[in-house]
Protein backbone atom coordinates (compact mmCIF):
# COMPACT_ATOMS: atom_id res chain seq x y z
CA UNK A 1 0.00 0.00 0.00
CA UNK A 2 1.28 3.60 -1.09
CA UNK A 3 0.75 6.19 1.13
CA UNK A 4 0.15 9.66 -0.48
CA UNK A 5 1.65 13.13 0.49
CA UNK A 6 -1.91 14.13 2.26
CA UNK A 7 -0.98 10.60 4.85
CA UNK A 8 2.87 11.83 5.02
CA UNK A 9 1.33 15.13 5.95
CA UNK A 10 -1.53 14.23 8.41
CA UNK A 11 1.17 11.92 10.03
CA UNK A 12 3.43 15.05 10.71
CA UNK A 13 0.55 17.28 12.23
CA UNK A 14 -0.08 14.73 14.37
CA UNK A 15 3.45 14.17 15.31
CA UNK A 16 3.63 17.92 15.97
CA UNK A 17 0.17 17.88 17.75
CA UNK A 18 1.25 15.16 19.46
CA UNK A 19 4.79 16.87 20.84
CA UNK A 20 3.19 19.54 21.72
CA UNK A 21 0.17 17.88 23.98
CA UNK A 22 3.50 16.02 25.42
CA UNK A 23 4.90 19.21 26.60
CA UNK A 24 1.61 20.48 28.16
CA UNK A 25 1.33 17.48 29.99
CA UNK A 26 5.16 18.23 31.23
CA UNK A 27 4.28 21.70 32.30
CA UNK A 28 1.20 20.49 34.30
CA UNK A 29 2.88 18.13 35.77
CA UNK A 30 6.02 20.11 37.36
CA UNK A 31 3.24 22.52 38.84
CA UNK A 32 1.61 19.61 41.04
CA UNK A 33 2.51 19.31 44.84
CA UNK A 34 5.72 17.34 45.92
CA UNK A 35 4.20 13.58 47.07
CA UNK A 36 3.84 12.97 50.94
CA UNK A 37 2.50 9.03 51.35
CA UNK A 38 2.72 7.90 47.70
CA UNK A 39 6.00 6.52 46.57
CA UNK A 40 5.65 7.40 42.66
CA UNK A 41 3.71 11.31 43.88
CA UNK A 42 1.06 12.66 42.08
CA UNK A 43 3.28 13.88 39.19
CA UNK A 44 4.29 10.31 38.20
CA UNK A 45 1.22 9.64 35.88
CA UNK A 46 1.12 12.36 33.32
CA UNK A 47 5.35 12.66 33.20
CA UNK A 48 4.82 8.87 32.49
CA UNK A 49 2.04 9.61 29.92
CA UNK A 50 4.41 12.35 28.36
CA UNK A 51 7.01 10.23 27.60
CA UNK A 52 4.96 7.95 25.76
CA UNK A 53 3.22 10.56 23.99
CA UNK A 54 6.33 12.29 23.18
CA UNK A 55 8.09 8.47 21.86
CA UNK A 56 5.17 7.49 19.68
CA UNK A 57 4.99 11.22 18.11
CA UNK A 58 8.79 11.34 17.56
CA UNK A 59 8.72 7.91 15.84
CA UNK A 60 5.60 8.82 13.81
CA UNK A 61 7.09 11.78 12.69
CA UNK A 62 10.27 10.72 11.51
CA UNK A 63 8.30 8.02 9.68
CA UNK A 64 6.67 10.77 8.23
CA UNK A 65 9.66 12.23 7.32
CA UNK A 66 11.53 8.99 5.28
CA UNK A 67 8.68 8.57 3.48
CA UNK A 68 8.33 12.38 2.74
CA UNK A 69 12.07 12.18 1.50
CA UNK A 70 11.30 8.77 -0.54
CA UNK A 71 9.84 9.11 -4.24
CA UNK A 72 6.09 8.21 -4.16
CA UNK A 73 5.34 7.57 -7.50
CA UNK A 74 1.47 7.37 -6.59
CA UNK A 75 1.28 10.77 -4.76
CA UNK A 76 -2.33 11.52 -6.03
CA UNK A 77 -3.94 8.01 -5.16
CA UNK A 78 -6.60 8.58 -2.33
CA UNK A 79 -5.86 6.26 0.97
CA UNK A 80 -8.06 3.68 1.74
CA UNK A 81 -7.20 4.72 5.35
CA UNK A 82 -8.06 8.51 4.82
CA UNK A 83 -11.72 8.00 5.03
CA UNK A 84 -13.42 10.86 7.40
CA UNK A 85 -16.23 8.54 7.77
CA UNK A 86 -14.05 6.24 9.61
CA UNK A 87 -12.64 9.05 11.73
CA UNK A 88 -15.92 10.20 12.88
CA UNK A 89 -16.59 6.50 14.00
CA UNK A 90 -13.43 6.63 15.73
CA UNK A 91 -14.07 10.19 17.56
CA UNK A 92 -17.89 8.94 18.39
CA UNK A 93 -16.46 5.48 19.47
CA UNK A 94 -13.56 7.20 21.82
CA UNK A 95 -16.85 9.74 23.39
CA UNK A 96 -18.93 6.69 24.10
CA UNK A 97 -15.90 5.14 25.74
CA UNK A 98 -14.66 7.75 27.68
CA UNK A 99 -18.24 8.33 28.84
CA UNK A 100 -18.88 4.87 29.81
CA UNK A 101 -16.34 4.99 32.22
CA UNK A 102 -16.93 8.86 33.96
CA UNK A 103 -20.81 8.96 33.59
CA UNK A 104 -21.78 4.95 33.89
CA UNK A 105 -19.22 3.62 35.94
CA UNK A 106 -18.61 1.04 33.65
CA UNK A 107 -16.33 -2.10 34.40
CA UNK A 108 -12.96 -0.89 32.74
CA UNK A 109 -12.18 -4.12 31.82
CA UNK A 110 -15.80 -4.33 29.95
CA UNK A 111 -15.37 -1.06 28.49
CA UNK A 112 -11.98 -1.51 27.50
CA UNK A 113 -12.82 -4.74 25.54
CA UNK A 114 -15.83 -3.34 23.73
CA UNK A 115 -13.75 0.00 22.57
CA UNK A 116 -11.00 -2.09 20.69
CA UNK A 117 -13.53 -4.57 19.11
CA UNK A 118 -15.05 -1.08 18.15
CA UNK A 119 -12.59 0.51 16.67
CA UNK A 120 -10.94 -2.63 14.97
CA UNK A 121 -13.95 -3.16 13.45
CA UNK A 122 -14.06 0.54 11.89
CA UNK A 123 -10.33 0.64 10.78
CA UNK A 124 -9.87 -2.68 10.12
CA UNK A 125 -12.35 -5.72 9.03
CA UNK A 126 -15.89 -6.59 10.48
CA UNK A 127 -15.34 -9.93 10.18
CA UNK A 128 -16.08 -12.82 12.74
CA UNK A 129 -12.57 -13.85 13.19
CA UNK A 130 -10.89 -10.25 13.03
CA UNK A 131 -13.32 -9.37 15.89
CA UNK A 132 -12.40 -12.62 17.94
CA UNK A 133 -8.79 -11.31 17.34
CA UNK A 134 -9.66 -8.03 18.31
CA UNK A 135 -11.37 -9.09 21.71
CA UNK A 136 -8.75 -10.87 22.66
CA UNK A 137 -6.70 -8.11 22.05
CA UNK A 138 -8.40 -5.72 23.88
CA UNK A 139 -9.44 -7.93 26.44
CA UNK A 140 -5.52 -8.84 26.84
CA UNK A 141 -4.36 -5.01 26.84
CA UNK A 142 -7.17 -3.94 29.61
CA UNK A 143 -5.60 -6.50 31.80
CA UNK A 144 -2.71 -5.34 31.47
CA UNK A 145 -3.36 -2.31 31.71
CA UNK A 146 -5.29 -2.57 34.60
CA UNK A 147 -2.81 -4.73 36.22
CA UNK A 148 -0.18 -1.92 35.77
CA UNK A 149 -2.04 0.65 37.28
CA UNK A 150 -3.38 -0.83 40.26
CA UNK A 151 0.00 -2.66 40.99
CA UNK A 152 2.58 -0.17 40.49
CA UNK A 153 0.95 3.15 40.11
CA UNK A 154 -1.93 2.33 43.08
CA UNK A 155 -4.61 3.84 40.63
CA UNK A 156 -7.87 1.41 40.96
CA UNK A 157 -9.46 1.53 37.39
CA UNK A 158 -12.48 0.02 38.38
Amino acid sequence: MTRTRRDIYTDLALSVFSLAGAALLFVGASDLPAARFEPLGSSALPYALGVLIALFAAIIGLRALFALRAAMPNAGEPSELANPGRMALVFVATLIYVAALDSFRAPYIVATTLFIIAIGATIGSPKPRSLALFAVLGLVLAVAIRFVFTRFLYVDLG
